[in-house]
């Protein structure tokens, strides 16, 4: 089976005319209906080819109803589409039949809340049990967080589902990072995403940035394709005449099917290039049948040597795997193979103490190694890093936030990764300034260490760079792998604030970076004066805040509403009612600063009232600090430092565990 997922699915509607004028009236020769959206598409040509496909998304109201009517006409295609509030989109198509051309008129689609979106995350998970691969395709409607690819390439991942991700802008930027098996963009959003107009070097680029491999559509001049094992090329032999409306998704279709049949990459190319080469010949908004695949000739795959030479083809093109039998009995042993990897990974997770287990502080690990680190081959215990804006995105979504602790030490790390562990809940490492100076103003060392205890933790767990003031150590912040930096410049004055992390952002958005800033007076930071946190001019303004956001694009906002950094005692009162308004005029999600001060009833309405990312630093050295203290009280002449620096990690084990509970509960 193949699972496609259409999250802003449309009813397309295709009119035919003679000839379109405008400022005409016309009369329609023809008029087409069927389900679309990108990833729909892929199934319809799937079930063509005989495919077992299962199509998910979200549809609402009657154009939904309509649509989910239309699938009946496709036997091969399993509706497990999630219904919500709202009404889906339509796509009107207008064909000039005198010259093939066809002008598109795309609706935006419903708007999606975050209980709608948390269903479908939920249905989704279950679908991917059994699938060979799976394919993300096309827009997000509106209300979706921009992460929310990546946050689907994650949970594929994780029930080892190959992806293949078919989307443009930022949800392809966010999904790359997830790393998923295969994207697949045209070359102009190529060369949005990477900045490069050479499309070998521009496919290198966003493999680098995590996409295993790359297919990039060269629209009638065929695929070029860059893997880790080299590049290859595929064109059709000749110009085809025709409408090339949904050849794009007949490519992703070929690829697709490739990669849930384990085909190498010149015949996964070849057969794409076949497909859209046979939807061109079927004209837009007609149904692609097997007629015309035999009327298209198969084609073949070249090895890409660099710029756009090629050489002699590596084989002659596929057999034409449309007509007749396709290979079923090795396809349906590369199938049970993957269904007994998975088997024996669901059976290993089951056992007691496995990652599937929920442990209780006595069964908690040593801090800093993955629950079952210890099995044998089929154990995956080095995972990929989480980026910042995914965790935050899903938190929003989920009406949750997302616990962000400091890091001084290992130590530090060991305890977060621990907990999160434990509580199977997510958590952002966090890296300040302030810590890199103490280590001599050396950020690689520490933030290797973060990495290092991250990768091995079986939570999902991300790197930040927190309160940057330094030029210098913010542009450090990519090549030491952080996703997300939180850039300072609340000392400046609001227009020298705005202009400056302007600058920030732009940066850090080329480079893939999520970024936090701060705006109103969030006191107790190092080397400054105490701070009233309730004093007038202190606390952040709404209207204010929507207009920085704006001009600056930051990705989140950290506001003053009632707590100050550094504070060892949990007494702030926090501003609900201000945390609300900003929620409302604030596109982007809010982060609290200063959260160690705070009582955890503060905290659960804070996150309720809409605050997305809590920040928790003091707290976690007021608990190292109190244990330590008491072991060398308790023993004055221990000098083993392991003796009293274990307990310490335990204390802030401990804290952490409990911020963690208020942040992600329900």
């Amino acid at each position: 089976m193949i699972l496609t997922v259409t999250l802003n699915a449309a009813l397309d509607i295709t009119y035919r005319v003679p000839r379109l004028r405008p400022h005409h009236s016309h009369r329609v020769s023809e008029v087409i209906e069927r389900p679309g959206g990108k990833g729909l598409n892929v199934a319809r040509v799937l079930a063509t080819l005989g495919h077992e496909a299962v199509a998910t998304g979200l549809v609402s109201g009657a154009t939904g109803a309509a649509l989910r009517d239309q699938l009946d006409a496709y036997p091969s295609v399993t509706d497990a589409f999630v219904p919500i509030a709202g009404t889906t989109r339509r796509t009107v198509g207008l064909v000039d039949a005198s010259s093939g051309d066809t002008t598109q008129l795309n609706e935006p689609g419903p708007q999606v809340t975050p209980a709608e979106w948390a269903a479908f995350a939920d249905r989704y998970a279950e679908l991917l049990d059994g699938a060979a691969a799976v394919a993300l395709c096309g827009s997000l409607p509106p209300g979706l967080p921009v992460g929310a690819y990546a946050q689907l390439i994650r949970t594929a991942r994780t029930a080892d589902v190959p992806v293949l991700l078919d989307t443009s802008g930022e949800p392809l930027r966010r999904g790359i990072a997830a790393r998923p098996e295969i994207v697949k963009p045209n070359v102009e959003e190529l060369a949005a995403l990477t900045g490069s107009t050479e499309p070998v070097r521009a496919a290198r680029d966003a493999r680098r940035r995590g996409a295993h491999a790359v297919a990039a559509s060269l629209g009638p001049d065929g695929l070029l394709a860059v893997t880790g094992d080299g590049a290859w090329r595929a064109s059709p032999p000749s110009r085809i005449a025709g409408n090339p409306t949904g050849a794009g998704d007949s490519a992703v279709t070929g690829l697709l099917s490739g990669l849930a049949e384990g085909l190498p990459w010149p015949e996964r190319l070849a057969r794409a290039v076949t497909l859209s080469a046979a939807t061109v010949r079927a004209a837009g908004g007609r149904r692609v049948r097997r007629g015309h695949l035999r009327g298209t000739p198969p084609q073949s795959a070249r090895r890409q040597l660099s710029g756009s030479g090629v050489s002699p083809p590596l084989r002659a093109g596929p057999p034409p795997w449309w007509a007749g039998a396709r290979h079923e009995r090795d396809r349906q042993e590369r199938r049970a193979a993957r269904t007994g990897r998975r088997a024996v990974a669901r059976r290993a997770d089951d056992r007691p103490g496995g990652p599937g287990a929920r442990l209780g502080p006595a069964a908690r690990p040593p801090p800093g190694r993955a629950r079952g680190a210890e099995p044998g081959p089929e154990r995956r215990t080095d995972m990929p890093l989480v980026s910042t804006g995914e965790l935050v995105g899903q938190a929003r979504s989920a009406g949750r936030a997302v616990a962000a602790f400091n890091v001084i030490s290992l130590e530090h790390a060991e305890a977060i990764a621990a907990s999160a562990e434990s509580a199977g809940a997510p958590a952002i490492l966090q890296v300040s300034e302030n810590a890199v100076r103490f280590h001599g103003g050396r950020l690689a060392p520490i933030a290797a260490a973060a990495a290092a205890v991250a990768r091995a933790s079986s939570a999902p767990l991300a790197l930040h760079l927190d309160h940057v003031v330094s030029v210098e150590l913010l542009r450090a912040a990519h090549p030491e792998g952080f996703s997300s930096v939180m850039f300072d410049a609340s000392k400046l004055s609001y227009e020298q604030n705005v202009a400056a992390t302007a600058d920030a952002v732009r940066w850090g958005h080329e480079r893939g970076i999520w970024v936090e800033a701060e705006l109103g007076e969030v006191g107790g930071k190092e080397g400054e004066a105490p701070l009233d946190a309730h004093a007038p001019g202190v606390r952040t303004d709404p209207e204010e805040a929507a207009a920085y956001v704006a001009d600056t694009g930051v990705d989140a906002l950290a506001v003053a509403v009632g707590s100050s950094h550094a504070m060892t005692e949990r007494t702030a009162a926090l501003d609900h009612e201000l945390i609300g308004r900003l929620r409302e005029a604030v596109p982007v999600p809010l982060v609290l600063h200063g959260s160690s001060g705070v009582p955890d009833e503060e905290i659960r309405a804070a996150v309720t009232a809409g605050m997305v990312k809590i920040n928790v630093g003091t707290a976690l050295n007021t608990a190292f600090t109190g244990a330590v203290r008491e072991v060398l009280a308790d023993q004055p002449a221990l000098v083993d430092p392991r003796k009293y620096v274990g307990p310490g990690r335990d204390a802030m084990a401990e804290t952490v565990a409990r911020f963690l509970a208020v942040a992600h509960a329900d």
